[in-house]
């Protein structure tokens, strides 16, 4: 540590005690950092925004940041999973389905596993809704503060599957 105005000595008993002071200020400067992201992305999500990535058939939308707009290519997809699913009740069949018609997801390798149709088939967002605090989802939610409480809300993009259609997967 370089100080200009003191003769600052990391080797004596003060001097080393000046250095946990000033790491404990960056600590707590780092811990309350993290408090206020995960704060405002807590309220992004409560406001049905989105805090994450896009999804297939969910584009970012270059004028508002959270908002997601529907892309055709993508939301072809999205339905034919859907539907795919229903004919089968499969999630080996459908992926196995989309890849051998030359579907193909945003990622690099392009190929679709059955944990991602898993996702596909399972995420709120294709009905226009998100989950907050998805992780405390199968929690005991009386147990748990009311901030870090699992919620369904309405999100600020068009749904792309019918609701009916997305609780018949689900139910299946």
């Amino acid at each position: 540590l370089l100080c200009l105005k003191q003769q600052f000595d990391t080797t004596s008993s003060a001097g080393r005690m000046m250095v946990t002071i000033l790491v404990a200020f960056g600590e707590w400067e780092r811990e309350s950092t993290a408090e206020r992201t995960s704060e405002n992305m807590l309220a992004r999500a409560r406001r049905g925004l989105r805090n994450g990535s896009s999804v297939i058939g969910l584009a970012p939308d270059p004028a508002r940041k959270g908002y997601l707009i529907p892309n055709e290519p993508g939301k072809t997809i999205v339905n034919v999973a859907f539907d795919k699913y229903l004919e089968t009740g499969s999630g080996k069949a459908v992926t196995d389905f989309l890849n051998s018609s030359g579907y193909r997801t945003k990622r690099s390798r392009g190929k679709f596993t059955t944990s991602s149709v898993h996702y596909l088939l399972s995420n709120r967002a294709y009905i226009g809704e998100t989950e907050v605090n998805r992780c405390n989802k199968s929690k005991d939610q009386s147990a748990l503060p009311k901030k870090n409480r699992y919620a369904i809300v309405k999100a600020v993009w068009p749904a792309i599957v019918p609701e009916a259609k997305f609780l018949a997967v689900q139910k299946l």
